[in-house]
């Protein structure tokens, strides 16, 4: 048994996912000494090592290289890209012509899942140990909610068991987006080209984080992932996470929410946060 207190300071655990063309790739650049296993041949254009591979066989073997060098950071751009790789080597194994055939009841994607498991197995000697980063790309699905009725939200382009699992996996996932703006008395969208990272789950993205982070956060032309370092150290502001709490307020029934809005009143920093973790796993 291995006992310990207090905070520490361990490697990064992220997946950063966004729409196209947003900076995901040159925020994982920035990070300490990357070693890139690019999946989508889209790095080209940064100063960074890296492996282009196109089948599972050579990404394992890229993994396999990191392992043996003293790079810092491995990045794995993107996890949407290598998803084709893994449904061909389920293909493959199982002599199915697709993922999804008619009446094999979701045989297809029980193996796909597999391969994800086996991936994440590969990757767990890693964890702690050095700095893992995923990107993904976004896409909108809608999202039935028996509370509020079907609403549409940004989530990452995976195979959703497979999400999931990630989500577990990571400490962050950080949502890369720009701010949709809407003009007073004007039915017309319009963005202030401010580039963002969003932390928190809300109703139109999903994310999280482990660290207090602000509930969004500029990505950063200039050294991108070391001004998220910067933010890692400063905790969120209590009201930063008042603001969350009452982002959640609209989701609760009468009772909750009358109860919620008595425990807010006086509470420090440590009671807002538990008061926004209970919340949260309430709408896991």
């Amino acid at each position: 048994m291995k006992l310990s207190k207090g905070k520490q300071s361990k490697p990064e655990l992220i997946w950063i996912y966004g729409v196209d063309g947003i900076g995901k790739s040159s925020f994982c650049a920035d990070a300490p000494d990357p070693f890139v296993i690019d999946t989508e041949d889209r790095t080209g254009h940064l100063n960074v090592d890296r492996a282009v591979v196109h089948s599972l066989e050579e990404f394992y073997e890229a993994l396999e290289y990191f392992k043996k060098s003293k790079k810092l950071t491995l990045v794995i751009d993107s996890l949407d890209w290598l998803e084709p790789m893994l449904i061909a080597v389920v293909l493959k194994k199982s002599g199915k012509k697709k993922i999804q055939e008619k009446n094999d009841y979701g045989e297809g994607f029980t193996l796909l899942l597999d391969e994800y498991r086996n991936l994440i197995q590969a990757l767990m000697p890693l964890r702690g140990e050095r700095n893992i980063i995923f990107t993904g790309h976004s896409e909108v699905k809608t999202i039935n909610d028996p509370q509020t009725g079907p609403f549409d939200r940004h989530q990452p382009k995976l195979y959703n068991k497979a999400s999931a699992l990630f989500r577990e996996f990571v400490d962050c996932v950080l949502f890369a987006n720009t701010e949709v703006l809407v003009k007073e008395k004007e039915r017309r969208g319009f963005s202030d080209n401010v580039r963002w990272l969003f932390t928190e789950r809300r109703p139109a993205y999903d994310a999280k984080n482990s660290f207090d982070l602000p509930e969004k956060f500029e990505l950063k032309q200039q050294n991108p992932f070391k001004y998220y370092i910067e933010l890692k150290g400063v905790g969120a502001k209590p009201e930063d996470i008042r603001k969350t709490i009452e982002a959640w307020l609209p989701k609760l029934n009468d009772e909750d929410r009358k109860l919620v809005e008595s425990k807010m009143v006086g509470a420090d920093v440590d009671g807002l946060k538990r008061i926004k973790n209970k919340i949260e796993e309430m709408f896991k």
